[in-house]
């Protein structure tokens, strides 16, 4: 008897995470945190400095992708610190490059300047900081978003890179 009971709490302890990780957990490219791919500790305006000790060694990173591996500068080196899970490559006034390593993802978040002017400065400094050809940009895992109070028809929705195709 004592050992069924051991069996259902056990049960119901794996239930809970099982729901926690499904239900429960941010989703790493949700719009609602602007389609930035970052966890649920970003904090607005908040960039913590990167520690020398933990950036990667070499001048390349290798990303594994469907099309073979792609080997990009080692970003790390020019990142502006840390916005919560995500490390901020690049900051200016119309837009932020970001990196969340938890799913390898970048991401672009237009926040000043005309939308589709702001996006083609961004998109050309991710494909300068990462050093490779655009085409092998499309292979990453990378979408932009817009901010609401740029735009609220935009917001709220991730993007493809304009140099990109629909199907990856």
């Amino acid at each position: 008897m004592k050992y069924s009971y051991i069996v259902i709490g056990v049960f119901i302890i794996i239930l809970g995470l099982v729901g926690y990780f499904v239900f429960l957990r941010p989703n790493a490219l949700n719009p609602e945190q602007h389609g930035q791919p970052t966890g649920n500790t970003q904090q607005p305006n908040k960039i913590i400095p990167v520690d020398p000790v933990s950036i990667p060694a070499g001048d390349k990173i290798s990303f594994g992708t469907a099309h073979g591996t792609v080997e990009v500068n080692n970003f790390y080196k020019v990142a502006k610190g840390y916005n919560g899970d995500a490390l901020v490559i690049q900051k200016t006034p119309e837009y932020e490059i970001i990196y969340n390593s938890a799913n390898s993802a970048f991401g672009i978040y237009i926040t000043g300047g005309q939308v589709g002017s702001s996006r083609t400065l961004a998109e050309a400094d991710l494909v300068n900081t990462l050093g490779i050809p655009q085409a092998q940009v499309c292979y990453l895992n990378v979408v932009w978003s817009v901010s609401a109070s740029l735009d609220k028809s935009m917001s709220g929705r991730n993007y493809p890179l304009s140099f990109c195709s629909k199907t990856r």
